[in-house]
């Protein structure tokens, strides 16, 4: 039987493998995009649920004041950084001859569905593999965790464009940070899924589009 450290190694492979393939879901067309996108998420977390140790429980032992505090600065400065990326934005594509993205929700109850439980899928399943699996992986380097979950979280946004890599890098380290300082993944996980409703819904821009 693997021991826990290896089975995380194992399941977080997995994870990332399953993210970046996902990339190929942008080769399809009209909303088969975001159903192949929840079933990836989906089989995600269920993989990341079923190898056990994961918990959203906040820290009891921290101050929660602080545990608060972290989160909403946390949350301001992922907003700041992605309307500093809205402002500096130029296409700059890396992968295939234009910028990937999902199509526009016609039916408002479909969208109001992509903005509730849908957005919750995208926080959870992200959250799991690229800081709760990192965290297991690599325990006891500070440093090399910071830079591998950060840059990986940032890869998986390559088909949005280069600056978007930039964008998603700087906001994993934020994420990892506030997940290492609260001792809870339920921080990083409410900051993640705010930051996206509030991009989603109007108030900043779908990723990787320029135009409007």
């Amino acid at each position: 039987m693997l021991s826990v450290f290896a089975r995380s190694w194992v399941v977080l492979i997995i994870c990332v493998t399953v993210f970046y393939a996902g990339w190929a879901k942008f080769a399809l067309s009209g909303y088969s995009i975001y159903l192949v996108d929840y079933g990836l998420r989906l089989a995600i977390c269920v993989l990341t649920i079923y190898f056990g140790g994961l918990t959203l429980r906040p820290n009891l032992e921290r101050n929660p004041a602080k545990m608060i505090g972290a989160t909403i600065g946390i949350l301001a400065l992922i907003l700041l950084t992605y309307w500093v990326y809205r402002f500096f934005y130029v296409p700059i594509p890396l992968l295939g001859l234009s910028l990937a993205s999902f199509p526009n929700i016609e039916n408002d109850w479909l969208r109001w569905l992509d903005l509730g439980p849908g957005i919750v899928l995208v926080a959870l399943s992200e959250e799991f593999s690229f800081r709760y699996l990192f965290a297991r992986a690599i325990p006891n380097s500070p440093a090399l965790l910071y830079f591998a979950s950060s840059i990986a979280f940032g890869i998986l946004h390559a088909p949005q464009g280069l600056l978007l890599i930039v964008e998603a890098t700087v906001s994993g380290f934020l994420l990892m940070l506030l997940y290492r300082k609260t001792g809870t993944l339920l921080a990083p996980v409410v900051v993640h899924f705010v930051t996206d409703v509030i991009i989603f819904s109007g108030v900043g821009c779908p990723y990787g589009m320029g135009d409007c």
